[in-house]
């Protein structure tokens, strides 16, 4: 049986709509699935687990577990010191951080090891050095925020993948007594489209509170 496939593309769909949760407990679910199959019918050789294992780590990425992430990418970089996919994650990783120093770190060690003309890789630098821009017109984060501008770091961290800082973000939106309706329910809504929807449901609650 193949049903370990379906149960990893089921997992892509959650994980493409931001349901990453969900997606991460289908990705560890196809693995143990395939490792079972694997075992029985002794072709585990055969098995391609590491993709699925590069998804669960992009999960922990998304969650805000950046060690979890990092350590996983490490391991399967141990194992596949040239597999594009993943060089390009590490990168990413450290950008979805605002490590921007440590992005462009990755960049050079990977262009070392790809060659000076990988477009994904010029992509990606570019990328990091647009975050360094944007990140430079807004507000310390290390001071006091007013609802826009929380919005506004909201809508950058969205912009540039820094899922899980995002996330934070809007939480700390919701509990600003000084919100506005608009304000909690475009937070509310940024929760629900990435699969909070306990978090939404609860901000939505008390925009129905009478004032």
């Amino acid at each position: 049986s193949d049903n370990f496939k379906a149960v990893g593309a089921l997992a892509d769909v959650y994980f493409e709509r931001g349901f990453y949760r969900r997606a991460r407990e289908l990705f560890v679910q196809s693995v143990e699935m395939a490792q079972a199959r694997g075992r029985a019918s002794g072709q585990g050789g055969f098995i391609d687990f590491d993709s699925p294992r590069l998804s669960i780590a992009k999960c922990d990425e998304a969650l805000g577990d950046f060690a979890a992430a990092k350590k996983a990418y490490d391991a399967l970089e141990a194992a596949h010191p040239r597999w594009k996919r993943l060089l390009y994650n590490q990168v990413l990783l450290a950008l979805r951080q605002l490590d921007f120093e440590g992005a462009l770190q990755q960049v050079t060690r990977i262009r070392a090891l790809l060659g000076p003309d990988d477009a994904v890789l010029t992509t990606l630098e570019a990328a990091v050095h647009k975050a360094q821009r944007d990140v430079a017109q807004l507000p310390a984060l290390d001071g006091p925020l007013t609802p826009r501008q929380r919005g506004a770091w909201l809508e950058l961290f969205d912009e540039h993948g820094a899922l899980a800082l995002a996330r934070k973000m809007a939480l700390e939106q919701l509990t600003d007594p000084a919100i506005t309706p608009d304000e909690r329910e475009r937070a509310a809504g940024y929760l629900a489209f990435r699969g909070e929807e306990r978090e939404a449901r609860l901000a939505l609650e008390q925009l129905s509170e009478p004032r």
